[in-house]
């Protein structure tokens, strides 16, 4: 399950700390500059950031009286999720984009998250259960964030049988892992006595060119929805065929 491709990350990770801070920095162009749709810093928002964003954002929305719902609209969804991966607060955001309305981007992030958490609650499910009957009820909603996982689960067919058991709980064993090392990742990109070099480089291993960084690898599973990337953004709201 990619096992080889997460030991090449935790390799990346604890030599990530030998980056040097130099001018450099500067002078090149980012290596993945290629998701960064807005200029600034090379690194995306935090979840501390991710939420403080949204904070900010409620303060700007009108809360006096009864309000009509709110449509949660794709290109909202777009901007927001940019906004994330650029590290935007509301200030940045709104001045880059003034034609977006705080409560709108407040919509879309909250059904970006009521899918990706649906998702979650489905793999959590299968795990704790594996039998046919549970992948067939949650399979396709799990699939949304974890398809290779899901595919391999129901490549067994539909009995259930020892080897499912066996197989689900090693997929579960390897997302553990790699949500804890994107966790660790994270971490240490968001710590601000870290240099903005060694920051820029936590983010390639999160978010890395060719798909190759963690939020893209096949056992994980979006912890937030500012790590939600293309792929599964467009599969959480049934824009492609999950794979």
């Amino acid at each position: 399950m990619g096992t080889s491709s997460v030991a090449t990350l935790e390799r990346l990770h604890a030599a990530s700390s030998q980056v040097a801070d130099t001018s450099e920095e500067s002078e090149g162009r980012c290596v993945d500059s290629l998701w960064r749709v807005w200029p600034g810093r090379e690194w995306p928002a935090s979840g501390d950031e991710e939420r403080a964003l949204l904070a900010d954002l409620e303060l700007r929305t009108p809360g006096a009286g009864p309000l009509a719902p709110v449509e949660a609209r794709r290109g909202d969804m777009t901007a927001l999720l940019n906004a994330l991966r650029c590290g935007l607060d509301g200030p940045d955001l709104l001045g880059r984009a003034p034609g977006l309305r705080p409560d709108r981007l407040i919509a879309a992030h909250a059904a970006l998250d009521a899918r990706r958490l649906e998702a979650v609650e489905a793999w959590r499910l299968i795990a704790a259960t594996p039998t046919s009957k549970a992948l067939a009820t949650w399979g396709d909603t799990a699939a949304a964030l974890v398809p290779v996982v899901i595919g391999r689960l129901r490549d067994l067919g539909d009995v259930d049988s020892a080897e499912l058991e066996s197989l689900a709980a090693a997929c579960a064993s390897d997302i553990d892992r790699v949500g804890r090392l994107a966790a660790s990742v994270e971490h240490d990109m968001s710590d601000p006595g870290v240099p903005p070099r060694r920051r820029a480089a936590l983010a390639g291993l999160l978010f890395g060119g060719a798909g190759a960084g963690l939020w893209h690898h096949e056992c994980y599973l979006a912890q937030r929805v500012g790590s939600l990337v293309p792929v599964r953004v467009a599969a959480l709201l049934g824009e492609n065929t999950v794979r």
